[in-house]
């Protein structure tokens, strides 16, 4: 009898838990009793079409100057899958002799006052871990290498990143020194202080496109 008892009690749970794991595997309309599918959103992004913008400071009162690189490569591990799947591990790489401000006379300065002084023909950065908005790379820059943090979002089929950095963790003083003395007069706000700050502000924006798969 005891052992008949124990038999059905080992049915019952095995049927419970048969009937659990189902449950959350699948969801069930309630009025038709059909299987609901779940479109499971993936992405896919547009390498060819990335942009990137970087801010610096001047003045006292802070006043960006803006620019960008024309030569990078930005490396992904995997093609298409969620966000956090396609940052991972992606790398980029930037030539910063194609630093471009829109300004004939400041891009040959920056190149010779301030990237060659720092030592940094070649950024590279890249993404150890994207998670739920929030990401980390490794970048080196000045023969330094240094983890900074960034955030990410998507907007009207964009992926935007954006990070703020300080110079001076890569040992950008000298540098930043040089050309603020090179650029002494174009650096001097209406308080008279000339000043160059150490803060960058990056923001890359990737066109993405959005699928769907069952899941």
């Amino acid at each position: 009898m005891k052992h008949s008892f124990n038999t059905i009690l080992v049915l019952f749970l095995v049927v419970i838990g048969i009937s659990c794991n189902t449950s959350k595997k699948d969801k069930i309309d309630s009025h038709t009793g059909r299987k609901i599918i779940i479109q499971k959103p993936f992405y896919s992004i547009d390498t060819a079409n990335v942009s990137l913008l970087w801010t610096a400071y001047k003045f006292s009162n802070k006043i960006g100057v803006s620019g960008t690189f024309n030569e990078f490569n930005l490396q992904l591990r995997t093609y298409s899958g969620s966000i956090d799947e396609l940052l991972n591990n992606a790398q980029i790489t930037i030539n910063t002799h194609s630093v471009d401000t829109g300004n004939n006379l400041r891009d040959p300065k920056l190149r010779t006052y301030f990237f060659e002084v720092f030592k940094a023909d070649t950024i590279l950065g890249e993404v150890i871990d994207a998670s739920n908005g929030n990401a980390a790379i490794v970048l080196k820059m000045n023969k330094l290498t240094n983890d900074t943090s960034f955030k990410y979002s998507i907007k009207d089929d964009t992926l935007q990143l954006s990070t703020h950095l300080d110079l001076l963790l890569w040992n950008g003083k000298d540098a930043l020194k040089l050309l603020n003395k090179e650029c002494y007069d174009l650096h001097t706000g209406t308080d008279g202080i000339s000043k160059l700050w150490p803060d960058v502000d990056v923001v890359l924006k990737m066109p993405i496109k959005t699928h769907t798969s069952k899941q």
